[in-house]
Protein backbone atom coordinates (compact mmCIF):
# COMPACT_ATOMS: atom_id res chain seq x y z
CA UNK A 1 0.00 0.00 0.00
CA UNK A 2 2.91 2.32 0.47
CA UNK A 3 4.75 1.29 -2.49
CA UNK A 4 1.39 2.26 -4.43
CA UNK A 5 1.21 5.72 -2.64
CA UNK A 6 4.81 6.64 -3.48
CA UNK A 7 4.39 5.69 -7.37
CA UNK A 8 1.04 7.74 -7.32
CA UNK A 9 3.03 10.61 -5.61
CA UNK A 10 5.78 10.65 -8.09
CA UNK A 11 3.18 10.22 -10.97
CA UNK A 12 1.82 13.43 -9.11
CA UNK A 13 4.44 16.21 -8.93
CA UNK A 14 5.27 14.63 -12.81
CA UNK A 15 2.16 15.68 -13.90
CA UNK A 16 2.46 19.37 -12.30
CA UNK A 17 5.73 19.94 -13.83
CA UNK A 18 4.28 19.16 -17.35
CA UNK A 19 1.40 21.24 -16.65
CA UNK A 20 3.61 24.28 -15.54
CA UNK A 21 5.43 23.61 -19.07
CA UNK A 22 3.01 23.88 -20.88
CA UNK A 23 1.03 26.86 -19.13
CA UNK A 24 4.80 28.41 -19.71
CA UNK A 25 5.19 27.60 -23.42
CA UNK A 26 1.47 28.59 -24.83
CA UNK A 27 1.03 31.77 -22.08
CA UNK A 28 4.29 33.43 -23.01
CA UNK A 29 4.85 35.23 -25.91
CA UNK A 30 5.86 33.19 -29.47
CA UNK A 31 9.32 33.07 -30.18
CA UNK A 32 10.22 36.13 -27.91
CA UNK A 33 13.82 34.93 -27.26
CA UNK A 34 14.42 33.85 -30.70
CA UNK A 35 12.96 37.48 -32.02
CA UNK A 36 14.81 39.63 -29.71
CA UNK A 37 18.44 37.37 -30.76
CA UNK A 38 17.67 38.37 -34.45
CA UNK A 39 17.20 42.12 -33.74
CA UNK A 40 20.10 42.14 -31.77
CA UNK A 41 22.25 40.78 -34.76
CA UNK A 42 20.48 42.81 -37.20
CA UNK A 43 20.88 46.56 -35.41
CA UNK A 44 23.97 47.61 -34.97
CA UNK A 45 24.95 49.20 -31.41
CA UNK A 46 23.41 52.60 -30.57
CA UNK A 47 26.31 53.64 -29.69
CA UNK A 48 27.50 52.75 -33.39
CA UNK A 49 24.85 54.83 -34.72
CA UNK A 50 24.78 57.93 -32.39
CA UNK A 51 28.83 58.48 -31.24
CA UNK A 52 29.64 61.66 -30.26
CA UNK A 53 32.13 63.82 -32.92
CA UNK A 54 34.86 62.96 -30.28
CA UNK A 55 34.48 59.14 -30.98
CA UNK A 56 36.13 57.65 -33.10
CA UNK A 57 34.44 57.87 -36.80
CA UNK A 58 32.44 54.40 -37.64
CA UNK A 59 33.31 52.26 -39.83
CA UNK A 60 31.67 50.71 -42.77
CA UNK A 61 32.02 47.04 -41.97
CA UNK A 62 29.96 47.77 -39.12
CA UNK A 63 27.29 49.65 -40.93
CA UNK A 64 24.09 47.39 -42.29
CA UNK A 65 24.72 47.25 -46.02
CA UNK A 66 21.06 48.62 -46.34
CA UNK A 67 22.37 52.05 -44.91
CA UNK A 68 24.93 52.27 -47.37
CA UNK A 69 23.63 53.48 -50.38
CA UNK A 70 24.47 51.98 -53.92
CA UNK A 71 27.34 53.93 -55.79
CA UNK A 72 25.50 55.34 -59.04
CA UNK A 73 27.58 54.88 -61.87
CA UNK A 74 27.75 58.69 -64.38
CA UNK A 75 25.76 58.13 -67.33
CA UNK A 76 27.75 57.91 -70.74
CA UNK A 77 28.71 61.19 -72.63
CA UNK A 78 26.86 61.51 -75.58
CA UNK A 79 28.63 60.42 -78.40
CA UNK A 80 29.68 63.62 -80.88
CA UNK A 81 27.78 62.76 -84.24
CA UNK A 82 30.18 63.41 -86.81
CA UNK A 83 29.36 66.22 -89.02
CA UNK A 84 29.20 64.54 -92.74
CA UNK A 85 29.54 67.93 -94.51
CA UNK A 86 32.63 68.28 -92.53
CA UNK A 87 34.06 65.14 -92.75
CA UNK A 88 33.99 65.09 -96.78
CA UNK A 89 36.03 68.66 -96.85
CA UNK A 90 38.45 67.02 -94.61
CA UNK A 91 38.93 63.92 -96.89
CA UNK A 92 39.42 66.53 -100.00
CA UNK A 93 41.98 68.34 -97.68
CA UNK A 94 43.76 65.51 -96.70
CA UNK A 95 44.29 64.20 -100.49
CA UNK A 96 46.00 67.26 -101.55
CA UNK A 97 47.99 67.60 -98.35
CA UNK A 98 48.87 63.86 -99.42
CA UNK A 99 49.73 65.01 -102.90
CA UNK A 100 51.67 67.90 -101.49
CA UNK A 101 54.83 65.60 -100.49
CA UNK A 102 54.52 63.89 -103.37
CA UNK A 103 57.69 64.46 -105.97
CA UNK A 104 55.81 63.30 -109.31
CA UNK A 105 53.47 66.38 -108.84
CA UNK A 106 55.76 69.39 -107.60
CA UNK A 107 56.87 70.15 -111.21
CA UNK A 108 53.16 69.94 -112.54
CA UNK A 109 52.00 72.80 -110.52
CA UNK A 110 52.13 76.78 -110.87
CA UNK A 111 50.08 77.39 -107.70
CA UNK A 112 50.99 77.52 -104.17
CA UNK A 113 49.91 74.15 -103.37
CA UNK A 114 47.87 71.28 -105.48
CA UNK A 115 44.72 72.45 -104.14
CA UNK A 116 44.88 75.66 -105.53
CA UNK A 117 45.83 74.00 -108.59
CA UNK A 118 42.63 72.10 -108.53
CA UNK A 119 40.48 75.12 -107.78
CA UNK A 120 41.83 77.21 -110.97
CA UNK A 121 41.25 73.56 -113.03
CA UNK A 122 37.53 73.76 -112.02
CA UNK A 123 37.08 77.30 -112.15
CA UNK A 124 38.19 76.62 -115.89
CA UNK A 125 36.24 73.43 -116.58
CA UNK A 126 32.66 75.41 -115.20
CA UNK A 127 33.76 78.17 -117.06
CA UNK A 128 32.98 76.41 -120.59
CA UNK A 129 31.00 73.67 -120.26
CA UNK A 130 31.15 71.40 -123.73
CA UNK A 131 27.61 70.51 -125.38
CA UNK A 132 26.55 66.85 -124.38
CA UNK A 133 23.95 66.21 -127.38
CA UNK A 134 23.57 67.34 -131.30
CA UNK A 135 26.64 66.65 -133.03
CA UNK A 136 24.96 64.97 -135.25
CA UNK A 137 23.45 68.32 -136.21
CA UNK A 138 25.97 70.18 -135.57
CA UNK A 139 29.66 69.50 -136.62
CA UNK A 140 31.02 72.36 -135.01
CA UNK A 141 30.15 71.01 -131.98
CA UNK A 142 31.63 67.61 -132.40
CA UNK A 143 34.83 69.17 -133.91
CA UNK A 144 34.75 71.59 -129.97
CA UNK A 145 34.07 68.23 -128.23
CA UNK A 146 37.33 66.69 -129.35
CA UNK A 147 39.43 69.18 -128.51
CA UNK A 148 37.29 70.30 -125.93
CA UNK A 149 40.36 70.22 -123.16
CA UNK A 150 42.73 71.68 -125.01
CA UNK A 151 40.79 74.52 -125.53
CA UNK A 152 40.30 75.53 -122.04
CA UNK A 153 42.72 73.68 -119.88
CA UNK A 154 46.80 74.56 -120.27
CA UNK A 155 49.35 71.81 -120.81
CA UNK A 156 50.71 71.61 -117.42
CA UNK A 157 46.91 71.36 -116.38
CA UNK A 158 46.11 68.34 -118.30
CA UNK A 159 49.66 67.27 -117.07
CA UNK A 160 48.48 68.07 -113.21
CA UNK A 161 45.50 65.05 -113.78
CA UNK A 162 47.43 62.81 -116.14
CA UNK A 163 50.01 61.98 -113.53
CA UNK A 164 47.48 61.66 -110.45
CA UNK A 165 45.72 58.86 -112.64
CA UNK A 166 49.05 57.55 -113.41
CA UNK A 167 50.41 56.94 -109.56
CA UNK A 168 47.79 56.61 -107.30
CA UNK A 169 46.14 53.67 -109.56
CA UNK A 170 45.98 51.81 -105.89
CA UNK A 171 43.44 54.59 -104.55
CA UNK A 172 41.79 55.14 -107.46
CA UNK A 173 38.16 53.67 -106.46
CA UNK A 174 38.22 55.68 -103.27
CA UNK A 175 39.21 58.88 -104.41
CA UNK A 176 37.06 59.04 -107.21
CA UNK A 177 34.10 57.78 -104.59
CA UNK A 178 35.37 60.75 -102.54
CA UNK A 179 34.90 63.27 -105.13
CA UNK A 180 32.15 62.45 -106.53
CA UNK A 181 30.65 62.68 -103.06
CA UNK A 182 32.14 66.28 -102.93
CA UNK A 183 30.71 67.21 -106.21
CA UNK A 184 27.41 65.89 -105.55
CA UNK A 185 26.34 67.75 -101.91
CA UNK A 186 24.87 70.86 -103.69
CA UNK A 187 23.58 73.03 -101.37
CA UNK A 188 23.44 70.56 -98.79
CA UNK A 189 26.81 71.73 -97.10
CA UNK A 190 28.37 74.91 -97.30
CA UNK A 191 30.62 76.35 -99.94
CA UNK A 192 32.39 79.30 -98.51
CA UNK A 193 34.74 79.11 -101.82
CA UNK A 194 31.71 78.85 -104.27
CA UNK A 195 34.14 76.20 -105.47
CA UNK A 196 31.52 73.12 -106.34
CA UNK A 197 30.25 73.01 -109.76
CA UNK A 198 26.62 73.35 -110.27
CA UNK A 199 24.68 70.89 -110.86
CA UNK A 200 23.87 71.81 -114.57
CA UNK A 201 27.64 72.04 -115.07
CA UNK A 202 27.71 68.86 -113.49
CA UNK A 203 25.00 67.41 -115.92
CA UNK A 204 26.44 68.83 -119.07
CA UNK A 205 30.20 67.27 -118.20
CA UNK A 206 28.20 63.43 -117.48
CA UNK A 207 26.57 64.01 -121.18
CA UNK A 208 29.78 64.74 -122.83
CA UNK A 209 31.42 61.97 -121.45
CA UNK A 210 28.70 59.27 -122.10
CA UNK A 211 27.08 60.60 -125.36
CA UNK A 212 29.38 62.85 -127.39
CA UNK A 213 32.38 61.51 -129.53
CA UNK A 214 34.91 63.68 -127.76
CA UNK A 215 33.64 62.41 -124.34
CA UNK A 216 34.14 58.71 -125.28
CA UNK A 217 37.00 58.66 -127.30
CA UNK A 218 38.85 60.49 -124.47
CA UNK A 219 37.37 57.94 -122.12
CA UNK A 220 38.62 54.91 -124.34
CA UNK A 221 41.97 56.63 -124.58
CA UNK A 222 42.73 56.46 -120.59
CA UNK A 223 42.66 53.04 -118.86
CA UNK A 224 40.05 50.93 -118.17
CA UNK A 225 39.61 51.39 -114.55
CA UNK A 226 39.40 55.14 -115.16
CA UNK A 227 36.50 54.63 -118.25
CA UNK A 228 34.62 52.22 -116.57
CA UNK A 229 34.56 54.19 -113.08
CA UNK A 230 34.11 57.88 -114.84
CA UNK A 231 31.48 56.26 -116.76
CA UNK A 232 29.78 54.85 -113.82
CA UNK A 233 29.67 57.93 -111.89
CA UNK A 234 28.59 60.02 -114.77
CA UNK A 235 25.87 57.46 -115.61
CA UNK A 236 24.80 58.06 -112.20
CA UNK A 237 24.92 62.00 -112.34
CA UNK A 238 22.57 61.76 -115.58
CA UNK A 239 20.16 59.06 -113.94
CA UNK A 240 19.45 61.68 -110.75
CA UNK A 241 19.12 64.65 -113.45
CA UNK A 242 16.51 62.64 -114.78
CA UNK A 243 14.74 61.84 -111.77
CA UNK A 244 14.83 65.73 -110.91
CA UNK A 245 13.65 66.68 -114.09
CA UNK A 246 16.53 68.14 -114.50
CA UNK A 247 17.81 66.24 -118.11
CA UNK A 248 17.32 69.28 -120.56
CA UNK A 249 18.85 68.08 -123.32
CA UNK A 250 16.59 64.56 -122.81
CA UNK A 251 19.89 62.50 -122.75
CA UNK A 252 19.01 58.69 -122.99
CA UNK A 253 20.99 56.81 -120.43
CA UNK A 254 19.08 53.17 -120.57
CA UNK A 255 21.38 51.89 -124.05
CA UNK A 256 24.41 51.99 -121.43
CA UNK A 257 23.70 50.73 -118.39
CA UNK A 258 23.43 46.73 -119.38
CA UNK A 259 26.92 47.15 -121.48
CA UNK A 260 28.40 49.02 -118.12
CA UNK A 261 26.87 46.72 -115.77
CA UNK A 262 28.38 43.78 -118.32
CA UNK A 263 32.48 45.16 -118.09
CA UNK A 264 32.77 46.05 -114.15
CA UNK A 265 31.26 42.24 -114.02
CA UNK A 266 34.14 41.06 -115.83
CA UNK A 267 36.75 43.89 -114.04
CA UNK A 268 37.58 41.70 -110.62
CA UNK A 269 40.30 44.34 -109.95
CA UNK A 270 37.43 46.84 -108.23
CA UNK A 271 36.97 46.95 -104.84
CA UNK A 272 33.68 47.82 -105.01
CA UNK A 273 32.67 45.75 -107.98
CA UNK A 274 29.52 44.38 -105.99
CA UNK A 275 28.17 48.14 -105.34
CA UNK A 276 28.61 49.01 -108.89
CA UNK A 277 26.85 46.22 -110.28
CA UNK A 278 23.71 46.33 -107.74
CA UNK A 279 23.42 50.16 -108.59
CA UNK A 280 23.31 49.95 -112.02
CA UNK A 281 20.76 47.05 -111.89
CA UNK A 282 18.89 49.41 -109.26
CA UNK A 283 18.96 51.67 -112.08
CA UNK A 284 18.29 49.66 -115.10
CA UNK A 285 14.84 48.30 -113.50
CA UNK A 286 13.61 52.02 -112.82
CA UNK A 287 14.10 52.37 -116.10
CA UNK A 288 12.74 49.47 -117.39
CA UNK A 289 9.31 50.09 -115.41
CA UNK A 290 8.70 53.05 -117.16
CA UNK A 291 9.19 51.53 -120.66
CA UNK A 292 6.39 48.53 -119.78
CA UNK A 293 3.17 50.34 -121.60
CA UNK A 294 0.63 51.33 -119.49
CA UNK A 295 -2.56 48.91 -119.55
Amino acid sequence: MMRKRGVSLIIGILVVVVVVGLSVYFFSEPGQERKKEVVEKKIPDAKILFADEEQEEMSVQEVPSLMIPPEVEPLPKPVAKEDPCRQIQDDLADFFHYLDNKPYILDRVSEPDTYAHFKKILKQLEASPPVPAGEGNHTEHMMRNITHFFHIMEKEDIHFVQEIFTHERETLETDLKMFFKWFSLGDCCPDPERLRPTRHVLYLYAGFFLNTIGGRSYLFRRTPSIRLLVSYYCLLVLHDADETGENNYGLDIFPYIEPLRNEIANYPDFRFQEQYIEQLRAIEIYYLQKRIPMP
